[in-house]
């Protein structure tokens, strides 16, 4: 019987290594499988941040789409008070001698134009009032074409760090899903392997019995 027996100990030995794996295998499979349950949970957090910030880019991008909407109101306005002191200017020409056409062949700008036509004495003060208002609305409409500007490369810059963000998020879970399926392969293999071993402890077992039954 000893050569049965000694077969019975080096696969028993063999049994406990590889249960002893099994075990480690498993272990490691659980630690992998509360990282992956992790990282969902973050990347879910992350998905409805997403979602937050989304409905807040498309707000934004509304307001936006509105107040170029009342830009291009008032630039439309803009361009007509500039129409309308033309057609002054041209009437004041006809009427007024040398002294508006120097100004108007020496303004080389509209804002030195508005500036100089005040120092005319056949504008007359609501002339100057719609100076006035033209220029403040010119300049209302640089502020809001620069505040339209700093939104946009705001909503551009969180669009940026979103996406860098969410590619971040799902490299992770491709990661831990790698990770999982290795280890879960690995105790599945450990595991046929276990059972494997098993089997034959027990048939080496039982046929050590039965062979010292028939030699008793």
């Amino acid at each position: 019987l000893s050569p049965v027996i000694a077969r019975a100990a080096t696969t028993q030995e063999k049994l406990d290594a590889a249960q002893l794996s099994y075990d480690e295998a498993q272990s490691k499979l659980d630690q992998i499988g509360q990282e992956y349950s992790a990282i969902a949970d973050q990347l879910s957090q992350t998905q409805a941040q997403v979602g937050d910030l989304s409905s807040q880019i498309d707000a934004k991008q509304a307001e936006i789409e509105q107040k170029q909407t009342e830009i291009d109101a008032k630039q439309a306005e803009v361009e007509a008070k500039q129409q309308q002191l033309g057609d002054r200017m041209c009437s004041a020409y006809k009427s007024g001698g040398s002294s508006v056409l120097d100004i108007l062949l020496s303004s080389a700008t509209f804002e030195e134009l508005t500036s100089n036509i005040y120092y005319l004495d056949k504008i007359s003060a609501a002339d100057q009032a719609m100076i006035s208002e033209v220029k403040d609305l010119k300049a209302e409409l640089e502020r809001q074409k620069s505040s339209l500007e700093t939104e946009k490369a705001e909503l551009e810059s969180q669009k940026s760090e979103l996406e860098t963000l969410q590619a971040q998020q799902e490299q992770q879970l491709e990661e831990a899903q790698a990770k999982q399926a290795e280890a879960q392969d690995l105790v599945s293999n450990l595991s046929s392997e276990v059972k494997e071993l098993m089997a034959q402890r027990d048939a080496e077992l039982l046929a050590a019995q039965q062979a010292a039954e028939e030699a008793a």
